[in-house]
């Protein structure tokens, strides 16, 4: 049996993808991105049960040369808010982010969404390593922008990409 939180993460992921679907778009321009093969596969379980057959779930390392539409990233490691260290050691972000520490890796999934990535995971484990935070700081920045500006100006959103790491 799988641990609730687990449980939980997969279930946003199916969701996201679910929401995505009913906006319009297809299956074949979704990917959703996990570190881990054992995600991978009980996700493909759930959408194949729910009959979402299109979706490619792939690990990290398997997903050069794809790229879609929109990408759902499970960073999957998560700590209780008193277990995330103020200053962590290289090897304390290792064994807490794993592969997630890999600017190789991070960099591959940011190039991997046209219009839109949804991340999935704990903002602050993932704000303990420098990329990471740079990364959210960057979206909450540009997120945050974009929404006062539609709220006054009613002007369209639109990101350009940007290297982190």
């Amino acid at each position: 049996m799988l641990p609730i939180i687990l449980k939980c993460c997969i279930f946003l992921k199916v969701k996201w993808a679910l929401d995505l679907i009913h906006k319009g778009v297809k299956e074949r321009d979704i990917g959703i991105i996990t570190p881990y093969q054992a995600q991978v596969r009980k996700l493909k379980q759930i959408l194949k049960k729910n009959k979402l057959n299109n979706i490619k779930v792939l690990p990290i390392l398997h997903s050069k040369g794809y790229k879609w539409d929109y990408v759902i990233l499970s960073t999957v490691r998560s700590l209780p808010f008193s277990e995330i260290e103020n200053r962590p050691s290289k090897s304390w972000l290792q064994n807490n982010l794993g592969s997630l520490t890999d600017s190789y890796q991070l960099n591959a999934v940011l190039t991997k969404a046209k219009n839109g990535l949804c991340i999935i995971g704990n903002q602050n484990l993932l704000r303990c390593h420098p990329q990471w935070k740079r990364l959210l700081e960057y979206y909450e920045t540009r997120i945050l922008s974009a929404k006062l500006k539609r709220q006054y100006f009613q002007l369209p959103v639109h990101f350009n990409r940007t290297k982190f790491v």
